[in-house]
């Protein structure tokens, strides 16, 4: 076979002429596309195609190996300087005797023990570099395929998901042990990928305002009434199991199934506009009024059906509907003390933390009479929320009340909340004061410190009522691994601690809520 040699006299690249470019290019929006005889190839007399030329830095990556065989004599290990698919450049690691103009017997050049080339060689050119003496060498027996040594690069620069690489142990949801929390995570993933394609089949079937409009109907009626009782069930019952299985994990291994339980469900969990809105936090927190809205009394959102069954099943859960006890709890115990009110002045109620303020808009819609003077504080830093309970509440003041209640909407921060004790001024002193969610958020001393606060707004028999969400809550997986939504949660014997701390020797019962999940301390003043 005939041999060609494709070197030039500096030892680069024989230089060819470019070829026209053959190649369609993408053209801007508005800019016509030009055809392939229209395209324009390199301009000037002196442009030439010249292989690109790669240094030893470019291929770090990839370790090289050069030996030289010399006629008749022992291979030299070189160090690479730089190459193309033409030519290398190497610096002799030992003392040897290169001229331009003769032959290498032998080349061998591998990268991470693959071999890119090996056959003979002709010295181009001997010359100094920084004080090193550097050979340049021309491929005489074919050309280096460079584009496998810059594959082998690219594969090993690739950054691996861990240092470990694709190994199972090596994942961040590995973790050794918890079968059951796993196989029940497994479990509601299949359920509901079950119910995503069977509800999903149902919806091609309806029409659009039976799943989405506003108007009630016979069908939609019926559709609601199926999915309660043929999804819910089943989706409560198994993410209260989830959460039993996941109280035998802490540290790490905590840490690790949150992530094997977002891995399988998190995609899922996100089409229902509860969990979606919890999660992301609008406002900049969990639980705020539009989360309270869809549990109190919207339980059939979403885009698809799908999302409303997942939707509907997280309002069904037992934190959703001790949501809706508590609210029904502080607005019974409004009615009663409106009802047995015997005083002459008017009769002060505050909420703290009021978000929309259900308990108050539904006693005030519900009441038949009102027979005391009676005044309503809204306290709230979110001023949406205090909008929203303002566009509802104050039409009933107007038209219903007017001249028996006045109901004053406070926006304030939770900061000042919790440091000056006259923040409500002339408001008070308060014959009731509540705060539902409030406490779930703060650590002792803190909440100590506004229980104080609240006794001493309140009236002589005046009670505070202090919700605190009870560890028993079999939704923590949900809150914590999914919804990033973590709350201090209190026993009633913990409850009463701190209400002890904050009026020794004072008056104060825990009562329950009908869920049993969302107790109150019961603060009276004497």
């Amino acid at each position: 076979m005939e041999r060609r040699d494709r070197s030039n006299a500096e030892g680069e690249c024989a230089e060819l002429p470019a070829e026209p470019a053959t190649r369609a290019v993408a053209s801007l929006p508005g800019e016509r596309t030009r055809q392939y005889e229209e395209l324009d190839g390199a301009m000037g007399p002196a442009v030439h195609f010249r292989p690109e030329r790669y240094s030893a830095g470019d291929l770090a990556l990839v370790r090289p190996l050069i030996l030289v065989t010399l006629s008749g004599e022992e291979r030299l290990e070189c160090q690479l300087h730089d190459l193309s698919q033409n030519g290398i450049a190497f610096i002799p690691l030992s003392a040897a005797r290169f001229t331009p103009g003769t032959n290498i017997a032998e080349l061998s050049v591998s990268f991470d023990g693959v071999t890119a080339y090996q056959g003979e060689a002709r010295v181009v050119s001997v010359r100094q570099v920084d004080g090193v003496m550097v050979v340049g060498a021309s491929f005489i027996d074919s050309l280096m395929n460079i584009d496998d040594v810059l594959h082998l690069r690219a594969v090993k620069s690739w950054k691996p998901v861990t240092e470990k690489g694709i190994v199972i142990a090596a994942q961040p949801w590995h973790v050794v042990g918890h079968a059951e929390f796993k196989a029940l995570v497994t479990e509601m993933r299949l359920f509901v990928e079950d119910a995503e394609a069977h509800y999903g089949e149902m919806e091609r079937s309806l029409p659009w305002h039976v799943m989405h409009g506003d108007t009630d109907s016979s069908a939609r009626t019926g559709l609601i009434e199926r999915i309660r009782t043929e999804f819910v069930p089943d989706f409560v019952s198994l993410m209260g199991r989830i959460d039993q299985a996941l109280r035998l994990a802490s540290g790490d291994d905590w840490h690790r199934l949150k992530e094997f339980s977002i891995r399988n469900l998190q995609d899922k969990f996100m089409q229902a506009p509860l969990l979606h809105r919890t999660r992301v936090k609008p406002l900049g927190y969990p639980g705020d009024f539009e989360c309270m809205n869809y549990m109190y009394d919207r339980p059939f959102e979403g885009q698809t059906l799908f999302g409303k069954a997942l939707h509907m099943g997280s309002c069904a859960s037992v934190p959703a509907q001790a949501v809706r006890a508590r609210k029904t709890l502080i607005r019974d115990r409004i009615k009663a003390l409106v009802e047995s009110w015997k005083e002459d002045r008017p009769l002060r109620i505050a909420a703290i933390a009021a978000g929309p303020a259900q308990e108050t808009f539904e006693y005030l819609s519900q009441a038949t009479d009102i027979p005391a003077q009676t005044e309503i504080v809204l306290f709230d830093q979110d001023k949406l929320a205090l909008s929203y309970a303002h566009r509802r509440i104050e039409p009933l003041v107007e038209g219903r009340w007017k001249g028996r209640v006045r109901v004053i909407f406070l926006q304030d921060s939770i900061k000042r909340l919790l440091t000056d004790a006259a923040i409500f001024g002339n408001l008070g002193p308060f014959d009731m004061l509540f705060a539902a969610g409030l406490f779930d958020y703060l650590r002792f001393n803190t909440a100590a410190t506004l229980t104080r606060n609240f006794h001493a707004n309140l009236a002589p028999g005046g009670k505070a009522y202090i919700g605190n969400m009870d560890p028993g809550n079999p939704s923590r997986w949900m809150f914590e691994h999914h919804l990033d939504w973590f709350l201090l949660y209190r026993t009633k014997a913990e409850m009463l601690e701190f209400g002890q701390a904050a009026v020794p020797n004072g008056r104060m019962e825990v009562i329950e809520d009908a869920t049993g999940t969302n107790p109150f301390l019961v603060v009276q003043k004497d």
